[in-house]
């Protein structure tokens, strides 16, 4: 029996994609490579396998850690 998870693609097999290439000119590379990671290592440990579109599931990611990283704040540094 072969394990399923040797047939997960490259980090750079991905990044040769027509898709996610495309990405790269939108985002740094290092979030691109960085998303990339993230959906091989989350298909690792998925039951139902790898993702059905790999640049879809990257994108996602990447637009998740932009949602993250924006938050309100309460500014309270004035003089009282």
């Amino acid at each position: 029996m072969t394990d399923r998870r040797r047939e997960l693609p490259s980090v750079d097999r991905l990044l040769l994609e027509p898709e996610i290439r495309e990405l790269l000119h939108t985002a740094p590379r290092l979030a691109v490579v960085d998303a990339v990671r993230e959906s091989i290592a989350a298909a690792r440990t998925r039951r139902g396998g790898p993702p059905e579109n790999w640049a879809s599931d990257v994108r996602e990611r990447l637009s998740d850690r932009a949602r993250a990283s924006l938050r309100p704040v309460l500014n309270a540094t004035g003089v009282v």
